[in-house]
């Protein structure tokens, strides 16, 4: 396990570019990003491209009409499940 940090947002559309800017404050090195629900709608703004680390779920990957920047990696509800047991602390925006 590490000590870097797992970033859920899973914000109303309208609270999702406020959300990603409280995470700018506090992302490090090594820390990871999930984009679910609503928020998986901001996968193309230019506000994630300084994230080192950033995933989307493959359902709401799906609902997404643009395709996926290379950067974002999606993932099935197995590796969604392997992602969130590498990190001891977990900080989710709702």
């Amino acid at each position: 396990m590490s000590d870097q940090s797992l970033f859920l947002l899973q914000t109303r559309f309208a609270e999702t570019a406020s959300a990603i800017a409280k995470v700018q404050d506090l992302y490090g090195s090594g820390d990871h990003l999930v984009l679910m629900g609503e928020a998986a709608l901001f996968v193309s703004t230019e506000d994630l491209a300084q994230f080192d680390n950033i995933s989307i779920l493959a359902t709401d990957a799906a609902m997404l009409l643009e395709p996926l920047p290379d950067v974002i990696k999606v993932l099935d509800y197995t590796q969604f499940a392997e992602l969130i047991l590498q990190f001891t602390r977990c900080i989710t925006f709702k």
